[in-house]
């Protein structure tokens, strides 16, 4: 049975606990304040320069720059109708330099083409890698976990020399105050530490992506979940080898 990395359990968790708050919450909101969940789809590009920066296109042709589509399946709340439209997402730079702490001044991150009136999504937060560091230097072997110190990106080699990365954003949206997370997850041809290779001679790397977002009301909710998610990450780390 394949190895499940930390961080993907914890997205998992982060999932069911946000689809809970956005199910009992939805009845008691007030009309127009945007919450649910949607997917989306495309292709970023990590790069290699300092500072560093995401940048992000759709995976569909003409491959237009800083958009992506939103999925079909996943639909809930303010997003349900909203499956094949695209979003605008923002370039993130030098996320490693503001990953974890008490976040950093919201910047625009993301909005709605065919549904301007759900206003626009905020990026404050970046999450840190909870995978143990351990195995980053070694030579590439299938199961291996590496988040590098103070790097938002969990990655874990796959079999027949590939690797899988996994990051999370949150924020806040505009001009409802709803809070929300966004689990991002992407597969790459070469291992992780050829992967780090490229980067560190100034190159690029570039894949296709899916992000799983879920918008709460109340900002607290998410507070105390990013707490939970510090704690289960110090007990993953203790029961790392």
């Amino acid at each position: 049975m394949a190895r499940i990395s930390s961080r993907a359990r914890i997205s998992l968790l982060g999932s069911l606990v946000l689809g809970s708050v956005v199910s009992c919450l939805a009845p008691t909101l007030a009309l127009g304040a945007a919450i649910g969940t949607f997917n989306i789809d495309g292709t970023f590009t990590l790069s290699g320069t300092s500072p560093q920066t995401i940048s992000w296109m759709a995976d569909t042709s003409p491959f237009p720059a800083n958009k992506a589509q939103i999925g079909a399946t996943g639909l809930t709340g303010s997003f349900a109708g909203l499956g094949g439209t695209q979003v605008t997402i923002q370039d993130v730079t030098n996320p490693p330099a503001v990953t974890g702490g008490t976040g950093f001044p919201a910047q625009l991150f993301l909005s709605f083409d065919a549904a301007p009136a759900l206003g626009t999504l905020s990026l404050s937060f970046v999450a840190p890698g909870v995978d143990p560091s351990a195995s980053c230097g070694l030579a590439p072997a299938t199961g291996q976990l590496c988040a590098l110190p103070g790097s938002p990106f969990d990655f874990q080699n796959t079999p027949g020399g590939g690797s899988r990365m996994g990051f999370v954003f949150a924020g806040v949206s505009n001009p409802n105050g709803s809070t929300w997370m966004g689990t991002f997850t992407s597969q790459f041809g070469i291992t992780y530490q050829q992967v780090f290779a490229t980067l560190a001679g100034g190159l690029s790397v570039t894949s296709t992506y899916s992000a799983t977002f879920s918008v709460v009301p109340e900002p607290a909710s998410v507070t105390l979940l990013l707490g939970g998610l510090g704690i289960l990450a110090a007990a993953s780390r203790r029961r790392a080898p």
